[in-house]
């Protein structure tokens, strides 16, 4: 009898440990699972370095590209952005965005970048303000909110000369998140808030966070780039960064909440 109730506290001491085990593999599993969740939220918060998108013949090819265009990256996947051309855009009013004008075609030249042509694949090669098309634009719009400090465009051909209507006189077009209108971006406050950076002759970069005071807001899904005056090209944009649904604040609200649950359910298991 002492042997067979020795036996059965044996017994229930492995069955108790044997649970215990169990509950806490599960408890660490579930820690686990819930710790690389919150770890996958909260890095989505923080933006990585912008990878630059080739615009050149070299990264796209050259030629027309038709109405439409979507880059590729450098890994030769789809980017975000659809680009899109107008040509004969009245050049009465330069600055502002809805300005009269026609469908363009999005052409690639084979030694410096994306221009517009007419929609019957006529015109120059560039984005002109000069010429029978004048003036031309690029437009560039996102399948999602970007963060606009993440955005850079690269230039080429490019000479402001003395300011405005003296050679190139590119003007921008940007346009919040969600809203369908523009705030104007002219050469001079381009230089106002030196958002300009030479990377050579007649070539640079565009860096859009530099327009944040100007603007009042962080987000675009959006945005143009119009020549008024000679012929720029463009041969480069960055892959910006998506904008999270989920902001930071929530994600470490998230992770308190989930550790107070783990915690409270581990300690519950210890005094069963």
């Amino acid at each position: 009898m002492i042997i067979q109730h020795q036996k059965r506290l044996l017994l229930g001491g492995k069955i108790m440990f044997t649970a215990k085990h169990r509950i806490d593999c599960v408890s660490n599993r579930i820690w686990i699972r819930l710790s690389v969740l919150i770890a996958v939220i909260v890095l989505g918060q923080f933006q990585v370095a912008s990878a630059a998108i080739d615009l050149t013949a070299t990264g796209q090819g050259g030629g027309n590209k038709g109405l439409s265009y979507i880059p590729l990256n450098a890994s030769g996947i789809p980017t975000s952005v659809t680009i899109t051309a107008r040509s004969s855009v009245d050049n009465l009013n330069p600055f502002l965005a809805n300005a009269s004008g026609e469908l363009g075609t999005v052409y690639i030249d084979k030694d410096k970048g994306m221009g517009v042509q007419t929609n019957e694949f006529g015109g120059s090669k560039g984005i002109s303000g000069g010429g029978g098309d004048k003036d031309e634009e690029l437009i560039f719009t996102y399948n999602r909110a970007m963060a606009l400090d993440s955005i850079t465009l690269k230039l080429n051909d490019i000479d402001f000369g003395h300011g405005l209507d003296d050679k190139d006189d590119p003007v921008l077009f940007i346009s919040a998140a969600g809203s369908d209108a523009f705030s104007t971006i002219t050469e001079e406050d381009i230089f106002s808030v030196s958002a300009f950076t030479s990377t050579g002759k007649n070539s640079g970069t565009i860096d859009f966070g530099a327009f944040s005071s100007l603007l009042g807001f962080s987000e675009v899904d959006e945005f143009r780039i119009r020549e008024t005056s000679d012929h720029i090209y463009v041969n480069g944009i960055s892959e910006p960064a998506p904008v999270s649904t989920v902001p930071v604040p929530g994600a470490f609200l998230l992770s308190s909440l989930g550790l107070a649950l783990v915690t409270r359910y581990r300690r519950r298991m210890g005094m069963a």
